[in-house]
């Protein structure tokens, strides 16, 4: 039985539940606990489909790529990708050509992209480059491209330009950083507008506790010994205890790998 953790669909379930974006990008399936197995762990695409009463044969999982809910349709097409069912291409391309919901577009999409179909990929650089998608959702996109080694740099631009508007929240703003620096062409003017960013998301009287928080986790992987006179301020600045605690270990990090 394969893992969730080898295919596309874990993104998509952790990336909203664990990361805590929006579950309701799932199409309404707004109850992370539907989720979670009885020791605690997210389910395995077999689970999932064995749930809702469908059997793990390839014509079954043809037929299921047009059930009625989202979360079968998802699951089926990572089963499928997943058990290299590669007659069933046809059958997941028709089905993301009349999925009508974002993020179950990108579940099939990706499920395409696995199988090496340049129509998985260019639906996830369309969502990159669709200023009617969430950043969280170009996020997710992104790292399904980068997981199967393609830098696009449509999505990287699309991630920067998120940062720099301020969209996204915290969980954004983590996962971007961390899959920006993933890219191998970013230019100095990128490093520094991503860096730029992060530290406005960091100093701005307007930035919640949480986006300040997030901020102060990866601004150092970006500037390195740059950013600690950002955080030296905004620990002098921080009135929530605990994220200045939390500043000042990633400041004191910091200073300890400047005197290494």
């Amino acid at each position: 039985m394969h893992n969730l953790g080898t295919s596309c669909i874990v993104l998509i379930f952790a990336l909203t539940i664990g990361a805590g974006f929006p579950n309701t990008a799932l199409g309404g399936m707004n109850d992370p606990n539907q989720f979670i197995v009885k020791d605690g762990r997210l389910p395995t695409v077999e689970e999932v489909l064995q749930k809702h009463g469908v059997q793990l044969t390839v014509p079954a999982l043809v037929e299921a790529l047009k059930s009625t809910d989202p979360q079968v349709r998802s699951a089926a097409a990572a089963k499928l990708e997943l058990d290299h069912v590669g007659e069933a291409i046809p059958a997941i391309q028709e089905a993301l050509r009349s999925e009508q919901i974002p993020m179950i577009r990108v579940s099939l999409a990706s499920s395409l992209a696995r199988f090496g179909e340049a129509e998985g990929f260019d639906s996830l650089i369309d969502v990159c480059i669709n200023p009617d998608m969430p950043p969280y959702l170009k996020a997710i996109s992104t790292r399904l491209m980068l997981d199967l080694k393609r830098e696009d740099n449509s999505c990287r631009d699309a991630l920067i330009e998120a940062l720099q508007s301020g969209e996204g929240g915290s969980d954004f703003l983590r996962e971007a950083v961390k899959l920006l620096l993933k890219f191998h062409d970013l230019s100095p003017e990128q490093s520094q507008e991503i860096f730029q960013s992060v530290a406005r998301a960091l100093s701005s009287p307007e930035s919640s506790p949480s986006m300040r928080l997030a901020a102060s986790m990866v601004i150092g992987m970006i500037g390195k010994s740059a950013a600690i006179p950002y955080l030296q301020s905004a620990v002098n600045r921080e009135e929530d205890s605990n994220i200045r605690s939390a500043m000042q270990e990633a400041l004191s990090r910091l200073q300890s790998e400047e005197k290494r």
